[in-house]
């Protein structure tokens, strides 16, 4: 475990939730007084940002790179102490510092504004990270962000189950990470009328896209908004021969099904699902099934192929 790196990310969250327990609920004024006493010019930079309707900031990450992102994706925790704060985020944050190695190899697919990647750049500086963001207006800031490391890949593409072009649905920038390659989901309501704009992506397969042998993951992280039946189903032959860890975020609420049908589709390929404890620890599940197993809007779970003793 890089202790260095869990050390600084449980100091940050841990200053951020203090903030925020201690910042006062009643009085607007003194609210505003406490922030300023904290947070200081941060606050204030933040704050003007949202008024004027801005769609990124620029802040440092926990471990003190710089780090652009999205207003809304990332928030006043990001802005404010370089974390994201979220437990499904927290303890997927904590399970990554935990268990990715120095030499091992990550994919990141739906990479964002590329929070994970850099963590695992930062772990494994003898591995290679390859992140996917099809999103070109966050691409630019992926690339500024991860461009110290020599040991990230950025493909501008859509992973999915097939290779070449794919209907892309996006959501306004300032909340980008909602967008999403299925047309069910951007139209179900489920984000509260979020008007999303549509344009063509080039899309690959995870087969494709590691064919030849020469990168094997070790972990795939996969937070594509509903699409991950389809990464799993275009990965089949991958997830056979090299058998990685796979991360895919899974929703408490929703109507149509594609988080279950991606768990049923790795449960194929013999693999088995696990929850993260608050401690960033694996503990294996019998089953998933959201409306139980999820605790709260959405949560980060781990498969890990079946051994021979399971």
């Amino acid at each position: 475990m890089n202790s260095f790196l869990f050390n600084e990310f449980e100091r940050a969250l841990a200053a951020y939730k203090k903030f925020i327990s201690a910042r006062p609920v009643a009085e607007r004024f003194a609210a505003i007084r406490y922030q300023l006493s904290v947070i200081g010019v941060r606050y204030v930079i933040y704050n003007l940002l949202r008024v004027a309707g801005a769609r990124c900031f620029t802040s440092s990450i926990f471990f003190g790179k710089k780090f652009e992102a999205g207003l809304v994706d990332y928030g006043e925790a990001m802005c404010y102490y370089g974390v994201m704060e979220h437990d499904s985020e927290a303890k997927l944050t904590r399970f990554l510092i935990r268990n990715l190695k120095d030499g091992d190899n990550f994919l990141d697919v739906g990479a964002s504004f590329g929070f994970y990647s850099m963590i695992a750049a930062e772990i494994s500086p003898g591995g290679r990270i390859r992140a996917f963001e099809p999103y070109a207006g966050v691409l630019a800031a992926l690339k500024r962000n991860t461009s110290g490391y020599k040991n990230i890949e950025i493909f501008p593409q859509a992973v999915s189950d097939s290779t070449g072009t794919a209907e892309f649905f996006k959501a306004p920038l300032p909340c980008s990470c909602l967008s999403t390659l299925e047309a069910d989901v951007s139209c179900a309501g489920i984000y509260g009328g979020l008007a999303f704009s549509r344009e063509m992506v080039t899309s690959i397969t995870l087969d494709e896209a590691c064919a030849g042998g020469d990168f094997q993951p070790d972990i795939i992280k996969i937070d594509v908004e509903g699409g991950e039946r389809k990464v799993i189903a275009g990965a089949a032959g991958l997830l056979s021969r090299c058998s990685p860890v796979v991360i895919i975020e899974i929703w408490r609420h929703h109507p149509l099904k594609q988080h279950a049908q991606a768990v049923d589709a790795l449960k194929e390929l013999g693999y088995l699902p696990y929850r993260l404890t608050h401690t960033g620890d694996a503990v294996l599940l019998e089953d998933i099934t959201p409306m139980e197993t999820v605790s709260t809007g959405w949560d980060n779970f781990i498969f890990k192929k079946r051994t021979a003793s399971q």
